[in-house]
């Protein structure tokens, strides 16, 4: 209770002074205090980020670190390595040609054929100095500097590709065109692909010489219309050799790098001309022509061979169809491929499109170039103009084998590689078999001779019908000599002799002495083996092989196409050395050679109407079953040529000599090959066989008997082996000497 006495109001406080100073003093302090536990809390926060900012950033770092040392050593790896391109064993892509021979006896470029355009690799020592400054400075001026990679152009590619703008230019060295090039990634320029460019690009540089890889780049690099490289490219433009391009030409070929089919000379030369000059600058540039040399190459004119136009010069050799003896010579190349190296078929032909291979034929280009025409002219073969002609086909050839003319069809050749009636078609050659299946091997075993007597009359077969009948449809029941039976074609005696000699021995005669490839029905059925039944076909040209051992002495020579084939680096891949081999005697030989020249001296022969004046003619004719196919193998002292004449559908052949459905008359094969032989050898010496005759001697034949003649014998002349003459026939003695009025 206060002294006062009055009542202190509830809540108040008096303070004392040393009570309110202090309080006074403890406020701000207070305040104070508070506000350096923000600063230190803002400070820790940011030392916490900065903290995790830097550890992340360490942690960048080492996984830049680990990438880039794992990158660096695989790059490292990588371009130190083996692998990739090595230009040692690349495999180039390059033209083949099929080489035949002109009229002077010399090998001439034929036809070249292509894998994925025209290329022909050239040495780099073979290519002018500013043919290879061209190219360099137009594309790639610090070539000679950089490792494979510029990478300034590099840089300035890749942020092009960022920006989404083109960058198909501008980035890329010799060497990484060469790259782009072999592996024909073109339109696809994505990253990583030029990041594989960049790589392969200092591998390539760390491996191989420079001369070596501009070597290949300028035998590699796309020049438009299917030319690679430049000497495809000087050939196609210019028709020159790459060694003759001058200046202008030069630049205009590595002004057409840039846009192959938008820049080249013949489809755009205002374009072509405007890089012309940029690419002649930089040459001007780097001195490697001079100020008057530039200002020369600028107004030149340069002459391009027009290969578009309507008055298109084609190269010669670069037919887009081949002939008829290429397309044969690239199937026989193509087999001989795979059965000595082992490839399959796709990669024979690709070694023969695209191995750079020189292919040596036996073709004379002029005679093949005739018979070609010959065959497409219809009327050649037909009095009257045909709705359905029908097909042909023909094969020449010398005595050795050499292939020299073929001709698979009548119609025009449309495609390559197509089936041939000459090389590849399996057809009846009819009585054509006789003188092959069994004449020749008769002759030649002794069981015959010229005048060797046998009756004309039916035979009986396995199921005992009377078979066969001549083509006349009868039997004259009488006995024929063996000349006579072949100059008139007589079906019965061939049959008997194929019965004496047997079935097997006339069937292997021709599979192993005379190599016919096509007796695919064994001999169960071989009764009609020596009438060229239709179960027995053949192919053109193995039985014109067949024939030729008639002018050969006897001796077989397998059908020859090629001579040689030589890789792009001059080594012999394929040869074809002669294969001489023993079919028969030459004194039969020589016997059969005579017979078949009665087929068309004799009035009687069947072959008569290919007679000619001035060469000896010997030969066959054949007829299939119901007229279904004509042949006529003929031979004379240079050349045999076989002949093939008929339907594909089994139509009948009519005629000159049928007088029904004249729409259908033809002209029979062996007319055909007098009117083809008069023009081939018209420039050739008149001519005679020249053939081995010892062990043969002429003798005059009783033409009743078929015995040497006797004194009273009607009598002709035959020829006769010394070792096998007939006996002397005694059974027409006279006081007068033989007649000689039946002579020939």
């Amino acid at each position: 209770m206060s002294t006062n006495g009055k009542k202190k109001k509830p809540g108040r406080q008096v303070m004392r002074g040393s009570e309110y100073r202090t309080m006074q003093e403890t406020k701000p302090v207070i305040k104070r205090k508070n506000s350096h536990v923000g600063v230190r809390a803002t400070k820790a926060i940011f030392f916490s980020i900065g903290k995790v900012f830097l550890i992340i950033c360490m942690i960048l770092l080492i996984i830049c670190c680990i990438v880039g040392t794992a990158l660096t050593v695989f790059v490292m790896k990588y371009v130190d390595s083996d692998t990739g391109i090595d230009l040692n064993t690349l495999e180039v892509y390059s033209t083949s040609v099929v080489y035949g021979v002109d009229s002077n006896g010399e090998a001439k470029a034929m036809q070249s054929l292509h894998l994925n355009g025209r290329r022909e690799w050239v040495d780099l020592a073979e290519i002018p100095q500013h043919v290879q400054d061209a190219f360099v400075y137009t594309e790639d001026e610090r070539f000679m500097d950089h490792e494979g990679v510029d990478w300034g152009r590099t840089l300035s590619s890749f942020l092009k590709l960022a920006l989404k703008q083109d960058a198909s230019q501008g980035g890329s060295t010799i060497t990484q065109q060469l790259i782009k090039n072999i592996n024909g990634d073109f339109n696809n320029r994505t990253i990583d692909v030029k990041i594989r460019e960049i790589l392969g690009a200092l591998q390539l540089e760390r491996h191989n010489a420079k001369s070596s890889i501009l070597e290949a780049y300028l035998n590699y690099i796309d020049l438009g219309n299917g030319n690679y490289g430049v000497q495809a490219a000087a050939e196609y433009y210019f028709d020159k050799d790459v060694s003759e391009l001058t200046y202008a030409e030069a630049a205009s070929l590595a002004a057409t790098t840039k846009s192959p089919n938008n820049i080249n000379i013949l489809d755009n030369p205002e374009r072509n001309k405007e890089r012309r000059s940029y690419s002649l600058r930089k040459m001007l540039e780097f001195n490697s022509i001079t100020q008057e040399e530039y200002e020369a190459s600028l107004e030149e004119e340069i002459k391009v061979m027009d290969r578009k136009g309507d008055n298109a010069q084609v190269l010669e050799t670069d037919n887009k169809v081949y002939n008829w003896y290429v397309d044969a010579t690239i199937k026989k190349v193509q087999k001989d491929l795979m059965d000595q190296y082992g490839l399959s078929a796709n990669e024979a032909m690709n070694k023969i499109n695209g191995g750079g291979l020189q292919i040596y034929t036996t073709c004379q280009i002029d005679m093949q170039n005739y018979l070609e025409d010959y065959f497409l002219d219809d009327s050649n073969f037909f009095y009257l103009e045909q709705e359905h002609p029908p097909e042909g086909a023909a094969i020449i050839m010398d005595y050795q084998g050499n292939v020299q003319a073929v001709v698979g069809s009548r119609n025009k050749k449309e495609g390559n590689l197509v089936n041939s009636r000459a090389t590849d078609d399996i057809r009846s050659a009819g009585s054509a078999m006789k003188p092959i299946t069994t004449y020749a091997p008769a002759v030649n075993s002794d069981l015959i001779t010229w005048s060797t007597m046998m009756v004309d009359e039916p035979k009986t077969t396995k199921n005992g019908k009377d078979w066969p009948k001549n083509y006349e449809q009868s039997w004259s029941r009488r006995g024929i000599t063996m000349v006579d039976a072949l100059t008139v074609s007589k079906n019965t005696i061939p049959v008997e002799l194929l019965q004496r000699l047997g079935i097997d021995y006339c069937y292997n005669f021709l599979k192993n002495d005379l190599h016919i490839s096509t007796l695919s029905n064994g001999i169960d059925k071989a009764e009609g083996l020596t009438l060229g039944m239709n179960d027995y076909g053949v192919k053109l040209d193995e039985l014109c092989a067949a024939y030729a051992i008639f002018g050969n002495n006897g001796n077989y020579n397998t059908p020859k196409y090629y001579t040689k084939v030589v890789d792009m680096n001059g080594k012999v891949l394929l040869e074809n050395e002669p294969e001489n081999s023993y079919a028969i005697d030459s004194s039969s030989a020589y016997i059969m050679n005579k017979m078949m020249q009665q087929v068309i001296e004799a009035p009687n022969g069947t072959g008569r109407q290919a007679r000619m004046n001035r060469f000896t003619i010997a030969g066959k004719t054949g007829t299939s079953d119901d007229n279904l196919e004509f042949s006529f193998v003929g031979l004379n002292p240079y050349y045999v040529t076989a002949i093939r004449f008929g339907y594909d559908q089994n139509d009948k052949i009519y005629t000159e000599t049928e007088q029904r459905n004249i729409k259908y008359k033809v002209n029979k094969p062996q007319v055909i090959y007098k009117d083809i032989m008069t023009d081939l050898l018209k420039d050739y010496d008149s001519a005679d066989f020249e053939l081995d005759d010892s062990g043969v001697v002429q003798k005059r034949y009783c033409t009743v008997t078929g015995l040497l003649a006797g004194p009273g014998c009607s009598s002709k002349v035959g020829y006769y082996k010394e070792s096998n003459l007939p006996n002397t026939c005694t059974g027409h003695y006279s006081s007068r000497t033989a007649s000689n009025t039946d002579d020939e």
